[in-house]
């Protein structure tokens, strides 16, 4: 971009010639009109008396930016030579003359935004007269051009004339040549570094239409909005030029990330008893982002959480579906709770964007409950269910991996019709399911932030079973405990973190959770509040985000708390 500049004006000030003889440091004699600019000029420099020892041509200067800098452009200096006790002395008299106020901002050419130049006036209205405010009010006129689409617009002080007046104060219109220059509209866009992910698909999630207008604003969209794809470890800033026939290039630089990842674990715990045999534990997260260059996704994820309970996920993102801004995600999940029951469900997400932060959430579900042995006892019966709900969502992060600012909300709806199928009939039941999520990344310091988690979920409703509770507990939620140890019809949990960042992905951290349940089936009513604290770690590696944490629950010691760690997986 061209270098702005603007002009000096000149003063003239009026000097009555004299003779000065020859001394290293000649004394002077400070005689003001004004005795507050007098205070005020003894003050800024630091003067003791009316007498001064400096240099002349150092104190003409001084004096000539103290009278300038606040508007007195007609000042005028007088320097006689005089005797005191035989010892030669000027004496310096200071006319500070009318004090210059800026009234309007205008411009030679017709075609500039007459917006531009109400707002640079209002901003700029009876403010000095001076060289560093006729600068500002350039560089502010620059500013609202390049936000209208003008990156390469010149601005040059002419002159200023004044256009009210009274005794002491003039009041002026400050005149500029304002060149706006070729408007900055987008007619190519070059993407550079994107060696996997197809270029178009690219292009689609800028969501920049044809000839439309660079500007600083657009500028933080694209990288917001390429950002939120968490498939680029790093988005340049755009950079717009001319080519040879004065067509405008947008030239945007990424280098992509690694889009796959594959975290497990696994574990073997002995047999207790000579009766009893051994078993493998662990957890098992795959995650393919991305795949083909097209933002599609698929995920995997199995988690073995004892003998003979296991939790199974299935996903698959399809992203704007037909050419719409409708994301579509299908789901199976199957979850074992020990020889109770079995649950499966299969979800469909769609999710209908109309804005880059503003989403309309829709989805369906439909499931069944297999009851395993003994399951009268517990309260489960042989069941399906079909839901529907709408939601919406907000998203303000400025990334969604590696967060520093923004927030997002979500919450959702749902109508639930549920079957019971017994020996002798079947029954029907009606239930309402809400959940609200709200996360706030707040920056406090230079590399600090503090971040807080709310979430609330609630079902409501007849013939609510314990494969309908919400559960919760573990590293995503309440930490200090282990994974889903919690279960509810109505549930809550809070988060707590301060986060100081050692680079752009990593951090240390020290956090407090706070959660509640409540569940009223199998004749057992409960109601209990849960706190949990620690500290905790995040660095990036070449397979994604890892986090760890040191949590105590209550009523833990030292020895006994729980160690969380994985990598943060964002489907």
């Amino acid at each position: 971009m061209k270098e702005r500049y603007l002009k000096h004006f000149s003063v003239l000030v009026f000097l009555t010639l004299f003779e000065i003889t020859s001394l290293a440091q000649p004394k002077h004699l400070l005689h003001f009109q004004n005795s507050q600019l007098k205070k005020d000029f003894f003050s800024t420099f630091n003067v003791q008396s009316d007498t001064i020892v400096i240099e002349t041509d150092s104190l003409i200067s001084n004096l000539s930016n103290y009278f300038l800098y606040r508007g007195y452009l007609n000042f005028k200096i007088e320097i006689d030579s005089i005797e005191i006790n035989s010892e030669k002395i000027f004496s310096i008299k200071i006319y500070e003359g009318k004090k210059y106020f800026i009234k309007k901002i205008s411009s030679v050419q017709t075609d500039v935004p007459i917006e531009v130049l109400n707002e640079v006036s209002s901003i700029f209205n009876n403010a000095i007269l001076s060289e560093e405010n006729i600068q500002k009010a350039g560089w502010r006129i620059a500013e609202l051009l390049e936000n209208r689409g003008y990156p390469f617009a010149e601005i040059k002080f002419l002159n200023f004339n004044i256009i009210e007046e009274n005794e002491s104060e003039n009041f002026c219109a400050v005149l500029f040549d304002i060149n706006k220059n070729s408007p900055a509209k987008i007619s190519r866009i070059e993407i550079v570094g994107n060696k996997f992910t197809n270029r178009d698909v690219i292009i689609r999630e800028l969501r920049i239409s044809e000839n439309e207008l660079f500007t600083p604003q657009l500028s933080q969209k694209i990288q917001r909005r390429l950002n939120k794809l968490n498939i680029f470890s790093q988005v340049g800033n755009p950079e717009f030029l001319f080519d040879d026939s004065l067509k405008g290039i947008l030239k945007i630089e990424v280098k992509e990330g690694n889009t796959n990842s594959f975290d497990g674990i696994l574990g073997y715990v002995p047999s207790p008893s000579q009766n009893e045999k051994g078993y493998i534990t662990g957890q098992v997260n795959v995650s393919l982002r991305n795949l083909f260059g097209t933002l599609r996704s698929f995920s995997f994820r199995w988690n073995k959480l004892s003998r003979l309970s296991q939790d199974l996920e299935i996903k698959y993102f399809e992203p704007w579906f037909l050419g719409f801004p409708l994301n579509i995600t299908p789901i199976f999940q199957q979850f074992k709770q020990d020889t109770t029951y079995i649950q499966r469900t299969f979800i469909g997400d769609f999710d209908l964007s109309l804005s880059e932060s503003f989403t309309i959430l829709f989805n369906f579900s439909s499931g069944q409950v297999i009851p395993q042995t003994n399951y009268f006892s517990f309260n489960v019966n042989r069941g399906s269910t079909f839901s529907y709900g709408i939601g919406i969502l907000y998203d303000s992060r400025d990334n969604p991996l590696y967060t520093k600012s923004g927030l997002l909300f979500r919450t959702d709806l749902n109508q639930i019709i549920k079957k019971e199928y017994l020996r002798l009939e079947t029954k029907k039941y009606n239930q309402q399911k809400g959940t609200i999520q709200l996360l706030i990344h707040q920056p406090i310091f230079k590399n600090q932030i503090l971040f807080v988690g709310l979430n609330a979920k609630v079902i409501s409703g007849d013939g609510i079973s314990i494969s309908d509770l919400f559960r919760f507990g573990g590293m995503n939620s309440l930490r200090g405990y282990e994974e889903n140890q919690f279960s509810g019809s109505r549930i809550f949990w809070s988060n707590f973190e301060y986060r100081l960042f050692t680079s752009f992905t990593d951090y240390v951290s020290a956090f407090f959770d706070y959660g509640y349940y409540f569940r009223d089936v199998l004749s057992e009513r409960v109601s209990k509040f849960k706190f949990g604290y620690g500290v905790g770690a995040a660095f990036n590696t070449g397979l994604g985000l890892f986090r760890i944490n040191y949590a105590l629950g209550e009523g833990d010691t030292f020895t006994r708390g729980k160690i969380h760690f994985g990598f943060v997986s964002l489907f």
